[in-house]
């Protein structure tokens, strides 16, 4: 059905189109068939509009006119209202021209949602202000509400001044100091980890923080850092000069799934600020690559020590893994490639790399199995200890059962 305005409308539009098109000496037939097919087209325009959502939205200030003591607290109010079910998106925008996120509203139904935010300010450096804060309706439409006006007054502008903590530049991470823009997005790849551990990867973390209104803080504070609100590294006992400019290097243990990396400067509000609202919007989308394979890796150990006929010394050796050994390790010939290293009763006799005694890369896949025949001989009772990879070339997954200690007594 049409609404009043809507059938006003296409009547004035179907009625104008006839006015237009008829002319003394056309055909009835002719101008019977143009007025059928302008009522097709406009129907169908009609339908179209119809069939999309409209969504509207409403703000308000409170208090729309402040005076007192500052920082000054602006709370706004809204309503989001949608002619249609579905996903609402939208952000609010105001006349710093401050950066908010994207937020999402889910109508079961058609109606209306109430939305809400805050702003803080004023102070010594800002001891009045006249602005305005809005709702940016980004999807399913394009929409902008009403521009909720607010005025502020302080009435301690001659007061103590205070200072102002804040983020400085951008953040870099990784061992290649990868750069991100706030609020941005970064794919970090193995090359970048610090380390993996049981196949979490480690990170360097370089950020900067200053003071903005030449008030010195002594402190302490602390700035936190989360991922996926999960504290993963902070700072603490900080202090900063006036205007200072602080560089902070630190190293967090984030992924290997894709998150939201936060920071928090004063994470605790134990500084009074001039303005506390511009201490936790800083973050970082993070997307990570190639993760999947690092947990795979080899390892090396002494599954055997024992004597040859000969009395000379085989130790058995195995790729106890789920990964290959790396090919450098048969191709990279250096004095510290990785080798297996012999000791008779304390004192070190010698040994021979793997590209040596395994030239077949038997170890090389996870299972596999060497044999090194030495030629250390054992005339009597004997302790002896083989260590694998005794110059760790090999990253395994395990460090720790790289050596056997056996005791042998040629018969």
């Amino acid at each position: 059905m049409l609404g009043d305005g809507g059938r006003t409308l296409f009547n004035k539009a179907v009625v104008s189109f006839i006015l237009c098109e008829f002319h003394p000496g056309r055909s009835v037939m002719k101008h019977a068939i143009r007025v059928v097919l302008a009522m097709v087209f406009l129907l169908s325009v009609v339908a179209t509009v119809q069939a999309s959502p409209t969504v509207r939205a409403v703000l308000k200030a409170e208090p729309a006119s402040y005076s007192g003591s500052c920082p000054a607290k602006i709370t706004f109010k809204g309503t989001i209202m949608s002619s249609k079910a579905g996903r609402v998106q939208y952000k609010f925008i105001r006349s710093d021209n401050a950066n908010a996120p994207v937020q999402t509203l889910v109508f079961d139904k058609p109606g209306r949602k109430a939305v809400s935010t805050t702003w803080q300010l004023g102070g010594p450096n800002l001891p009045q202000y006249a602005g305005w804060e809005a709702i940016q309706i980004i999807y399913p439409q394009q929409a902008t509400s009403n521009k909720a006006m607010f005025k502020v007054q302080c009435a301690d502008a001659a007061t103590e001044k205070k200072p102002d903590l804040g983020m400085y530049g951008f953040l870099k991470i990784g061992k290649h100091k990868k750069e991100v823009r706030w609020s941005g997005t970064i794919t970090l790849t193995p090359d970048d980890a610090l380390l993996i551990s049981n196949g979490k990867p480690a990170f360097d973390l370089y950020y900067g923080y200053r003071e903005y209104q030449n008030v010195a803080v002594a402190g302490p504070f602390k700035n936190k850092i989360y991922f996926n609100n999960t504290l993963v590294s902070q700072q603490t006992n900080l202090s900063t000069g006036p205007k200072e400019i602080k560089q902070v290097h630190t190293q967090a243990y984030i992924g290997p799934n894709s998150g939201k990396l936060q920071f928090k400067i004063d994470a605790d509000n134990e500084v009074a600020e001039s303005r506390e609202d511009n201490n936790s919007h800083f973050y970082v989308n993070v997307r990570f690559k190639g993760f999947d394979q690092v947990s795979k890796k080899p390892d090396l150990v002494v599954d055997d020590i024992y004597l040859s006929r000969a009395c000379t010394v085989v130790a058995k050796v195995r790729n106890a893994g789920n990964g290959q050994v790396p090919d450098s390790v048969w191709t990279v010939h250096k004095p510290d490639s990785s080798a297996l290293y012999l000791s008779v009763n304390g004192k070190g006799w010698g040994g021979s790399t793997i590209w040596k005694f395994d030239p077949a890369k038997k170890m090389m896949n996870p299972g596999g199995v060497a044999l090194y025949q030495s030629k250390l001989k054992i005339s009597k009772g004997s302790v002896v200890s083989a260590q694998i990879d005794h110059t760790n070339k090999v990253a395994e997954s395990s460090e720790k059962n790289n050596t056997k200690t056996v005791k042998l007594v040629c018969p």
